[in-house]
């Protein structure tokens, strides 16, 4: 009987020395470290460890079975790697929330950058372009035999110029017509540019010049106050936004794209709000 306790020791002694060996391999301390009491953790994956006082531990997988030596090791490690990739996984999240959140606010500072760019070339245009109309006008009226008060003033607006001078002033108030147009960039600027450039300003011919020189004006700066209606409504990137010459505008029982309603105003020298007018008289339904 004493050998067969002995025997029983020894077997007991052997397995009590591998659960604090294999709670030392988990690092949870073992050995003979001492623990006044008992402590359980339940790792991300539903494994259960469980330290006793004695060092030992005891170790489940999720359905509650007790797992031993390798194998309970092996689910330990198992399940802590899983919630490192579980925290990994967060933390990349995180990490692209906030690039996303970065990338939001740096599209809505960019927005309020371009419309007040847009906002602010069309102000100034459209005060620039009050001394021109000015001048186009004054000297429409000189050519019609104005009197002094047209040509003081015009000597003021366009100094250092001979404003009896019919050719220079036409000459002077075409400069003056196409460097507008260079200052404030528009979606149509380039082509008004150039129907600027063909305007005649051959002697005779100066106020009708000068009249289709304000309406090419006039149609560039109405362009650039519709290219910032469309850029408020434009829901994509800033960055991305491109005026839409095909956008319809409705007359009646017709519409027309915003390019043949511009080509409809060169061909026939109108304003933009003039063309704009003249077809919903034609085509408005009766």
């Amino acid at each position: 009987p004493d050998e067969l306790n002995t025997y029983f020791l020894n077997v007991m002694n052997k397995a009590v020395n591998g659960q604090k060996m294999l709670a030392e391999k988990m690092g949870y301390g073992g050995g003979d470290a001492p623990h006044s009491s008992a402590k359980t953790e339940v790792l991300a994956d539903a494994t259960t460890i469980q330290v006793r006082s004695d060092g030992s531990v005891e170790v489940k997988n999720a359905a509650g079975e007790t797992l031993e030596g390798e194998a309970a090791f092996q689910a330990v490690q198992a399940s802590r790697e899983f919630k490192q990739e579980g925290e990994q996984a967060l933390a990349d999240i995180e990490i692209e929330k906030q690039k996303e959140i970065g990338e939001n606010n740096a599209k809505r500072a960019r927005r309020v950058e371009i419309g007040k760019e847009f906002s602010d070339r069309n102000r100034a245009a459209a005060e620039n372009e009050i001394i021109l109309n000015e001048a186009l006008t004054l000297a429409g009226r000189a050519t019609q035999g104005a009197g002094g008060k047209a040509l003081e003033r015009l000597s003021q607006i366009v100094p250092g110029v001979d404003v009896t001078d019919e050719a220079a002033l036409d000459s002077a108030l075409k400069r003056m017509a196409l460097d507008q147009l260079q200052k404030f960039k528009g979606p149509t600027t380039d082509f008004e540019f150039g129907v600027v450039q063909d305007i005649s300003g051959k002697l005779g011919n100066a106020q009708s010049s000068n009249i289709a020189r304000i309406k090419a004006l006039k149609r560039n700066n109405w362009f650039m106050r519709e290219q910032v209606r469309q850029y408020r409504n434009w829901k994509g990137d800033p960055n991305e936004f491109a005026f839409n010459f095909n956008e319809m505008r409705g007359f009646g029982n017709k519409a027309f794209t915003l390019q043949e309603i511009q080509n409809t105003a060169v061909h026939n020298n109108w304003t933009i709000e003039e063309t704009l007018t003249n077809l919903n008289k034609r085509f408005a339904t009766k």
